[in-house]
């Protein structure tokens, strides 16, 4: 099974859209997790969606945590978010791309945005093990408001030759900062709760340079070993 992860907030009337139009394309062996940050993040609260479709109000603050709170352990998963405008064969394509470079699981897809090309991973596809082998832990780092750990992620994944942007997976990223969306009450708030990520990213760039990558590298040949 492949959970795609989609947490929203503030939002209420684009979720719902965005939620059918991922929902019309939900082929078997994927499930879809829609991650309110309270009941009021969808609307209608009461639409009906398929058996695919689960709706939950998540526990935890922030995207990050949201999705370490629903990650699944031991399944692929995607990340996206609730202002994105997927192309009807996003998951096929990420599926495709999957398939063909890290069926194990040991690695990233990257979807393309629109906008970051080659450079990060604001959407992307992975598992619970890659992050382990990232990070030491089978989970994203909380430490983040919001911003810079979707470029961590993509930085280590890259400087450990397992990144792979799938160009193919169009999921075009509508966001003020490119000039496709409003700077709406959501935004500032994810800008506020942003300041101080990059000098955390960059904290941790050093720890990496100063061995952390040679640690990684060995988490990585343990779980090498445990496919064999």
């Amino acid at each position: 099974m492949i959970h795609i992860l989609l947490p929203t907030m503030g939002r209420p009337h684009q979720a719902y859209t965005l939620v059918r139009k991922i929902e019309a394309r939900l082929k078997e062996g994927f499930t879809l997790w829609v991650l309110l940050n309270k009941k009021e993040d969808i609307y209608p609260q009461d639409a009906a969606f398929s058996d695919r479709v689960n709706v939950r109000v998540a526990k935890a603050e922030g995207y990050w945590r949201v999705l370490n709170e629903f990650m699944p352990p031991d399944e692929p998963f995607i990340c996206l978010a609730d202002d994105i405008n997927p192309k009807i064969t996003f998951l096929d394509m990420a599926l495709t791309c999957w398939n063909n470079h890290y069926p194990k699981g040991l690695g990233l897809i990257a979807l393309n945005d629109g906008y970051v090309k080659w450079g990060g991973a604001c959407f992307g596809m992975t598992t619970a093990k890659w992050l382990y082998v990232l990070f030491g832990e089978p989970r994203f780092p909380e430490e983040f408001g919001h911003a810079y750990l979707d470029t961590l992620v993509a930085d280590r994944s890259k400087a450990l030759d397992r990144y792979y942007f799938c160009q193919q997976s169009i999921v075009i990223h509508v966001h003020p900062v490119y000039g496709t969306a409003e700077f709406d009450d959501t935004y500032w708030m994810l800008r506020e709760r942003s300041h101080g990520d990059k000098a955390i990213k960059d904290a941790m760039d050093i720890e990496w340079a100063k061995g952390g990558r040679v640690e990684a590298r060995k988490r990585y040949e343990e779980m090498l070993g445990q496919d064999k």
